[in-house]
């Protein structure tokens, strides 16, 4: 028997015939909350991380009317860009698979030029759930990409991205990090709109 969350991943891809792959290097990404933005930004500074830009977009989390994605496991996600100097569409739709915690893997990723392309790409078969609004700042050091966020509904956050967790693990060690965070975002502010 097919478990629902498989056959939710199965229908997305047949949903999105003409789905991109990602062809990257694999990557790890780890999140942490941080007491302050302001603080954490100097860190990095001192760090040698070079700023590339800010940026503030909303994210809309689908799911399948048929079934309810577990957010910590998947997710399927609109993003629509507000601000970014990222050469890119201002819509993007993913959907996003969470393995061991770590690592986010996308079947699906596709850039659109309107609200109205995302609505014929989703039909009807999904609804939003939620959403939220986040800005940002990104930084790069060596081969790490690190998103410093303010998201709604959350502290704030610093988000890394390397080709490894040991990697991750020496930059958090160099920063004022509160916790780890182990659950995906949408995840989190899931479990904040319940409550």
């Amino acid at each position: 028997m097919i478990s629902r969350t498989t056959l939710v991943s199965l229908l997305s891809l047949f949903l999105f015939s003409n789905a991109y792959a990602s062809t990257a290097q694999p990557t790890t990404e780890i999140r942490a909350y941080i007491k302050d933005i302001q603080t954490i930004r100097l860190e990095l500074v001192r760090l040698g991380a070079v700023f590339k830009s800010d940026y503030a977009f909303t994210d809309y989390i689908y799911q399948h009317k048929d079934s309810e994605l577990q957010l910590d496991k998947e997710y399927i996600r609109l993003r629509v860009y507000k601000k970014t100097n990222w050469n890119q569409k201002k819509y993007l739709l993913v959907h996003k698979i969470v393995s061991q915690g770590l690592t986010g893997t996308l079947p699906i990723k596709k850039y659109f030029d309107s609200l109205q392309q995302v609505e014929q790409e989703l039909k009807d078969d999904y609804a939003c759930v939620f959403s939220f609004y986040r800005t940002g700042w990104e930084y790069v050091v060596n081969d790490n990409h690190i998103f410093v966020e303010d998201i709604q509904y959350l502290t704030p956050t610093i988000e890394i991205v390397a080709p490894d967790k040991k990697s991750i693990d020496t930059l958090f060690a160099k920063l004022s990090v509160d916790q780890i965070i182990e659950h995906s975002v949408p995840y989190l502010i899931r479990h904040h709109i319940v409550r």
